[in-house]
């Protein structure tokens, strides 16, 4: 599960590749982000009043097994970084569609070719 928070536009979205619920009740961390959303709006209008945070739940990859989690969530966050980040309440996922077994392969290697060399490099030489 990635849970991406836009602050600044009252917004949470919640991308789930496992075919869960949809009921925020379901997720325990919902209300500890509202009351750091709350909380970041009182401070960003000087108002104690509470108005809820939206949440959302868009389509996303789903995956087909239960060991992809992490990799669904990989890929998503380098989508996120490079294409969605800006203005993603109009341009969030909108695909459930699998990744296969190539294309998460191929994340991991992008991931250990660029990311492992220059930091994991350190932790070995530390």
């Amino acid at each position: 599960m990635l849970l991406v928070i836009c602050p600044h536009q009252f917004k949470c979205y919640i991308l789930n590749s496992v075919f869960g619920s949809k009921e925020l009740k379901s997720y325990k961390i919902v209300h500890h982000v509202n009351r750091a959303v709350t909380r970041f709006k009182k401070d960003k209008t000087n108002k104690a009043s509470f108005s809820p945070t939206s949440w959302s739940f868009p389509k996303c990859n789903k995956q087909l097994d239960n060991w992809e989690c992490g990799y669904y969530v990989m890929c998503w966050m380098h989508e996120f970084v490079l294409f969605r980040q800006h203005n993603f309440s109009q341009n969030n996922w909108k695909d459930n569609t699998q990744f296969s077994s190539k294309q998460l392969e191929e994340r991991v290697n992008s991931w250990v070719n660029s990311f492992g060399p220059k930091y994991l490099r350190q932790l070995i030489d530390w």
